[in-house]
């Protein structure tokens, strides 16, 4: 059996380790590969658990209508279940630790893959600087991640100003990391960070993305509003986001831009909102301590683009150059 020192040092759980168990040694415990995702061993009483508290035995399995059994040998498989007819809307449904479980709400259990629109035209590619791969996405002239970046951003080989949700690599997979401003825009290399003037809109910034992408500006985000029409619907994914009594927080993702409800980290350290804001900075800033970023709520039918304290951790979505 292999050994790691985290869960994001055994890579990426994929069909061709099916099967496969590690051992993680921070935190102490077994993961099994269920062909889309690691799932936690519960070596005391012997069943797969969830981070959410909630367990199903190995043996054991459940199905809905017309999905088949959901067990350890699909856990992560997602399958879209067709509306039957045109005046409601297509269900996804995943297999998770507790079954089949209807996307529609938030979960940190539903993998990223499903709240990504399955009609869009993605591409992709690779960051060089740890091998991992995003999905991409054509708006108007523009070139998109399709999901948020997770690059653990370091400065002389130490974390810096970007977190994971419970600290778990795992949960990074699903939402990307948050990250302060000065993270977003590579403070070691520019200079830029809390309490500085940068004068960052003078020119393109690549700050923590790839190669050969960059921190979009103010004006670009702008060019993105323009192509999808302005609303926040075309931008929001099809799952993943809160309702209440005046409004569905989901949206229809009609370009493939599948922004998801992360959340944000406040001041304090804690992280909040999953489900019910997706906020993305940019390499634009307001003041010596506040920076641009753009907001998306479950709650409005409009599209934010606030200032807010740059120690803030927000979501990063990178633009091609």
């Amino acid at each position: 059996m292999a050994e790691y020192a985290t869960l994001e040092d055994a890579g990426e759980c994929t069909p061709s380790r099916y099967g496969e168990t590690v051992y993680v040694s921070n935190p102490s415990a077994f993961y099994f590969c269920g062909g889309k995702r690691w799932v936690f061993i519960d070596e005391d009483d012997e069943t797969h658990s969830s981070d959410n508290g909630s367990s199903r035995s190995e043996g054991s399995s459940s199905s809905e209508d017309g999905l088949g059994p959901c067990t350890e040998e699909n856990f992560g498989e997602y399958k879209l279940k067709e509306a039957s007819n045109r005046e409601n809307v297509d269900t996804i449904f995943c297999c998770t630790t507790i079954g089949w479980i209807d996307a529609h709400a938030w979960s940190w259990d539903i993998p990223k893959e499903v709240r990504q629109n399955p009609r869009s035209d993605y591409g992709s590619m690779t960051d060089r600087r740890d091998g991992q791969i995003y999905k991409t996405i054509v708006i108007g002239s523009q070139t998109w991640m399709a999901e948020n970046l997770n690059y653990d951003y370091r400065i002389d080989g130490v974390s810096y100003g970007n977190w994971c949700y419970g600290d778990s690599a795992r949960y990074c997979s699903v939402t990307g990391r948050l990250y302060t401003w000065g993270a977003a825009m590579d403070t070691a290399a520019t200079g830029c960070g809390d309490g500085i003037d940068c004068a960052a809109d003078t020119g393109m910034v690549r700050g923590v993305c790839p190669d050969d992408w960059h921190l979009p500006s103010r004006a670009e985000w702008d060019t993105l509003f323009a192509a999808v029409g302005g609303g926040p619907s075309e931008l929001k994914s099809q799952t993943g986001w809160r309702t209440n009594w005046r409004l569905d927080g989901y949206g229809n993702d009609a370009f493939g831009f599948s922004a998801l409800a992360s959340g944000w980290r406040k001041l304090d350290g804690d992280i909040v909102g999953a489900g019910g804001y997706a906020n993305f900075w940019s390499s634009s800033e307001k003041a010596p301590t506040h920076a641009y970023l753009t907001s998306l709520s479950y709650d409005r039918q409009g599209i934010d683009r606030n200032n807010l304290e740059k120690a803030y951790g927000y979501s990063v979505r990178c633009v091609k150059d």
